[in-house]
């Protein structure tokens, strides 16, 4: 018999381990993990943990932190990043140029940028941003 202190592991993770166990003994050498198993592993680190569910999983646990804090958001990773796809910025027609402003930025990695403004062309302005959510950082 086992000693008193032993407890069984949670449903929601024994399941994504038994998920994910499937899919490792099937894939490819270098695939990346499919969004409905990070899904699984998400789903179990809020309701149990994300140390004790990285490790029944073999998780990086930074990654699997990560995917929880964006969760929160209620949009998966990978629709964070598409969500930024669009955006619009209107610039009064008699005029290339911002006269001042401020725009702050922060992607969906977390990473943020402040931009402040003063007679600076459209153009310039759009490359910036542009090269702000392309970097992979």
């Amino acid at each position: 018999m086992k000693g008193g202190n032993h407890r069984e592991t949670p449903r929601e993770i024994e399941q994504a381990r038994l998920r994910f166990e499937r899919w490792r003994r099937s894939r490819k050498k270098v695939t990346r993990i499919p969004d409905r198993l990070w899904a699984a592993a998400v789903k179990a680190a809020c309701l149990h943990g994300v140390n004790p569910t990285s490790i029944a999983l073999g998780l990086d646990y930074n990654h699997l932190k990560q995917r929880v804090r964006l969760s929160g958001s209620g949009a998966t990773p990978s629709a964070r990043l598409k969500s930024t796809s669009f955006m619009e910025l209107i610039v009064p027609p008699d005029s290339g140029h911002s006269r001042e402003c401020t725009i702050e930025l922060e992607n969906a990695r977390g990473a943020k940028m402040k931009i402040q403004l003063q007679n600076v062309g459209i153009k310039d302005l759009a490359e910036w941003i542009r090269t702000f959510w392309d970097d992979p950082r």
